[in-house]
């Protein structure tokens, strides 16, 4: 059996994530590397989690992978612009009325992903969400729970119940 490439990605996200985070409670001076591993590792487990939440029929659309594999790189470039752009001291320019680091958070890693996953999930709703196969099965549910319900090929939509306001059956 074939392990799913979000569950790769989440082990070695909470992988590079953990191993971080213990290099950096061990005892004597720390390393640089660890705030790199944490920001890699949220990379991984954002595409992880976003491909096992993809998932139809036992696999993922290729399309979204390469969506995944986008808003994830999109990410990287904002955790990496973060770390390689705050000084020690902290003083670094104004960007739109925040301090760069932020600027980059608040631009790169909210804004960015918030804009185009929606982009995303539009165009690629009906070829990766609900393909035409997919939509003839919903039909044909739907067929089949009408018969079955006594309401046979009848494209008649249920009668109105009444308001809530009023209990003697009339309407108003």
């Amino acid at each position: 059996m074939r392990i799913p490439g979000g569950v790769i990605a989440v082990a070695a996200g909470v992988l590079a994530s953990g191993a971080a985070y213990l290099t950096v409670l061990l005892p004597g001076s720390t390393p640089a590397w660890p705030s790199w591993g944490v920001a890699g590792g949220i990379c991984l487990l954002l595409y992880g989690l976003l491909d096992l939440g993809a998932r139809q029929e036992g696999r993922t659309p290729p399309h979204a992978r390469w969506i995944f594999a986008g808003v994830s790189a999109w990410v990287a470039l904002g955790f990496a612009g973060i770390l390689a752009h705050t000084p020690a001291d902290l003083d670094t320019p104004l960007v739109g009325g925040l301090p760069l680091p932020a600027a980059w958070m608040i631009y790169l890693l909210g804004v960015g992903p918030a804009l185009l996953l929606p982009l995303a999930w539009i165009f690629l709703f009906r070829s990766t969400t609900l393909p035409e196969d997919a939509l003839e099965r919903l039909e044909e549910a739907r067929r089949r729970v009408e018969a079955a319900a006594g309401g046979g090929e009848s494209d008649a939509r249920p009668a109105r119940s009444p308001s809530p306001g009023r209990h003697d059956g009339t309407e108003g």
